[in-house]
């Protein structure tokens, strides 16, 4: 059996796949702090540093305006997509192969699980992979710190990619 992205076999079913990933997951993840998430994220010299994990959608409040939402992409997940309107994030991949496509939707899957936030995944043209964060609880639909925090996490993972054409040269 060959083997595709993450060295897991292709064609594995998606719960043997995120059980071989749960021991990296497992330990990239991080535990709330003591004191609570506000003292994490307040800039605090003596906080932990843990990167915070989801809070339930439901009751979280409006989405963020679509300036602040520009402004913390470009800090925070660079190579992200916002679209026009702000309403949400996405990134796109092209992988070397359908399989790695689907490995890489599969690890989103674990995070996404682990999250209790699910992404849009699309695969197209059989090797374009693309996610797609927003807060469909919200009303209307939105980007809240969620999304922010399960984009971070996604881009942590590995994805094969499928290398750039080099230019042919022309015989002259």
């Amino acid at each position: 059996m060959s083997t595709a992205a993450f060295g897991l076999p292709v064609g594995r079913p998606m719960l043997a796949t995120a059980r071989l990933l749960r021991p990296a997951l497992a330990s990239a993840a991080r535990r709330r702090p003591a004191g609570g998430w506000a003292a994490t994220m307040s800039g605090a010299a003596d906080a932990p540093s843990v990167t915070p994990s989801c809070v339930p959608c439901e009751g979280i409040g409006s989405a963020m305006d679509p300036k602040d939402v520009r402004a913390a992409a470009a800090a925070r997940i660079p190579t992200w997509t916002v679209a026009p309107d702000g309403r949400s994030l996405s990134r796109t991949h092209t992988t070397t192969s359908f399989t790695a496509g689907m490995d890489w939707f599969n690890a989103i899957a674990v995070v996404a699980e682990a999250e209790g936030h699910h992404p849009d995944l699309s695969l197209r043209d059989w090797n374009t992979a693309e996610v797609r964060l927003s807060t469909h609880a919200l009303n209307p639909p939105g980007v809240s710190e969620n999304d922010f925090i399960v984009a971070e996490r996604i881009e942590a993972l590995p994805v094969q990619l499928k290398a750039p054409r080099q230019a042919k040269q022309s015989a002259q």
